[in-house]
């Protein structure tokens, strides 16, 4: 697993896992490795989502600090690939206050910042399954950040628009059999989880699906 900033020897595990991306049942190459650890009541997020061996060839980094609330406090992230026929190269610190939410980002070379004033923000999203643990189950104005293909980044897109935050109001309905649906704009997500809440299998719209095949859940003490 790669990671932004690696786990100092004062971080406790507390949750770990791996998931599998596949379409029509069949794995595309795309692997979703994620760890918890704890310490000093906040949690330390760190996703890879490695899809080289996948047709996008795309990587995506996170490191995610979050308080003892379950608070997104800081979002940093990376981004390698291809998109539209031209190399992308991304890196960003998302720093989340009490009356907005900062977000830095360097897009092949060119500074980009962006402030939202959106202290009420329910929900916020990040492009992995780990980042749709944090939706939770209900309604309301999410923020999220922008993909790099499909939604709504597309071939007549600026790069820059590439991870830029946006707002929009989510829509959630829950399942018979457990699982919440997430609408916003012309993008849908059907997210399991396990008891403890992380996320064990996702459905997209276009019918990329992500099953777990590990989770684990270390115990505290």
């Amino acid at each position: 697993m790669r990671f932004i900033v690696r786990e100092q020897p004062f971080e406790k595990p507390f949750a770990a896992g791996e998931l599998r991306y596949l379409r029509d049942g069949q794995p595309t190459g795309a692997v979703e490795k994620w760890r918890v650890t704890t310490a000093n009541g906040y949690q330390f997020l760190r996703v890879d989502l490695d899809a080289r061996a996948a047709p996008s060839g795309h990587s995506y980094l996170y490191h995610a600090l979050l308080n003892g609330n379950g608070r997104f406090e800081r979002l940093k992230f990376r981004f390698w690939g291809d998109v539209n026929g031209n190399r992308l190269q991304v890196s960003g610190d998302i720093v989340f206050e009490e009356t907005a939410i900062t977000a830095y980002r360097t897009v092949n070379g060119s500074t980009y910042e962006q402030v939202l004033p959106v202290p009420d923000a329910n929900h916020f999203w990040f492009p992995a399954c780990l980042g749709l643990r944090y939706l939770g189950e209900s309604s309301g104005t999410a923020v999220g950040l922008h993909t790099v293909n499909g939604q709504p980044l597309s071939v007549n897109s600026d790069e820059s628009e590439a991870f830029a935050l946006f707002v929009v109001e989510m829509q959630a309905t829950q399942q018979e059999d457990g699982a919440t649906c997430y609408h916003w704009h012309e993008q849908r997500r059907t997210v399991w989880r396990n008891a403890a809440g992380w996320v064990v299998k996702m459905e997209r719209g276009d019918g990329l699906t992500a099953v777990a095949v590990r989770t684990i859940q270390y115990q505290s003490g």
